[in-house]
């Protein structure tokens, strides 16, 4: 089953992203939001399919779950757009039937650093945060995500980020009552999404996140 590629308007111009739909429509079917790496900033939305979780995406046919990952112009960041990306999730919960307690916000990279950023400043939207090889944005309120279920992948040869600073902020959190998982890949450099997103624990995760009533809500 092949990725749709889409665009949002935005008030900054267009949005463009792919899109995939589970193969069987469920009420219960929860939306994967993935920010990808510095890398895949551009124009072609093709990019994307180099890695996983878009690779993945695009080849599983009998996928359980909604997919969305937008793309940036070569000369933004994220953070120049969170705006826009939670106007989107808004946009595809809204016309595709999606329960908004079952989003969870993925990133690689660049990507996982605005993910971070994005799920602390808005934990009460997302039901789950993965991140694979990002490092966590200096100040960032990590008590706002003690709620939040979280998955954290490392590579350790990473050498834009050694292990043990992120493996730091995996104890801080948890010190503050999070929950989080926590993976590193003993041998894995910078990029491993093709192993952290293809975990065969991960699809499992993915489909047991529902956001609970008794979760934060941003101030």
């Amino acid at each position: 089953m092949s990725l749709d590629y889409l665009s949002f308007d935005t008030d900054r111009g267009p949005l463009p992203y792919l899109y995939g739909a589970p193969a069987r429509p469920s009420a219960n079917a929860p939306l994967l939001v993935f920010l990808h790496g510095g890398r895949d900033r551009g124009d072609d939305l093709n990019l994307l399919l180099r890695w996983s979780p878009p690779k993945q995406v695009a080849a599983t046919p009998d996928r359980v779950h909604h997919f969305i990952a937008p793309q940036l112009p070569a000369d933004a960041a994220w953070t120049d757009r969170p705006g826009d990306v939670l106007d989107l999730i808004d946009d595809v919960v809204a016309t595709r039937g999606i329960d908004p307690r079952r989003v969870v916000l993925a990133g690689f990279s660049l990507g996982a650093a605005a993910a971070w950023q994005l799920a602390a400043d808005h934990p009460d939207r997302f039901a789950g945060l993965a991140v694979a090889s990002g490092r966590v944005p200096r100040g960032l309120p990590l008590e706002s995500l003690a709620r939040t279920p979280t998955w954290v992948f490392h590579g350790g040869h990473d050498d834009k980020l050694p292990h043990a600073d992120v493996e730091a902020h995996v104890a801080d959190l948890r010190a503050r009552g999070g929950r989080v998982d926590y993976t590193l890949y003993p041998q894995g450099n910078h990029f491993i999404s093709e192993q952290a997103f293809v975990d065969s624990g991960f699809a499992p995760w993915l489909l047991a996140r529902v956001r609970r009533a008794e979760e934060p809500l941003a101030a």
